[in-house]
């Protein structure tokens, strides 16, 4: 989930194929028409439209393997996913993970 300033903006999610290096776009999702009203410590008011995208459980290629023991050379690793709008990385976090995190918006 993250946030973007722009309204029924398109989001690319991509994961970084661990065999290759490359980044593979796993879909898109879409931010809401409707925000949420914010406003900057210095005073400016803008607008956060959440955006949210279920990419299931992802093939073992998107996996970095953990060479620390024998037996977790080919287990799940850490994860390499990206989200971008507009040719720029947005921020983004899981709710599970970092669930008092304050949310963060793509910068225009």
């Amino acid at each position: 989930m993250g946030y973007t300033v722009f309204p029924g903006q398109t989001i690319t999610i991509q994961a970084v194929y661990q065999n290759t290096g490359n980044l593979v776009t796993r879909g898109t999702a879409t931010s809401a028409t409707s925000g949420i009203p914010s406003k900057t410590p210095g005073g400016t008011n803008y607008t956060l439209y959440p955006w949210s995208f279920d990419a299931g459980v992802l093939p073992a290629n998107f996996w970095s393997p953990q060479p620390i023991v024998a037996d977790l050379a080919t287990s799940q690793g850490h994860l390499e996913i990206f989200a971008s709008a507009l040719q720029s990385f947005l921020f983004f976090w899981s709710y599970e993970k970092t669930a008092s995190t304050p949310p963060l918006a793509s910068r225009p």
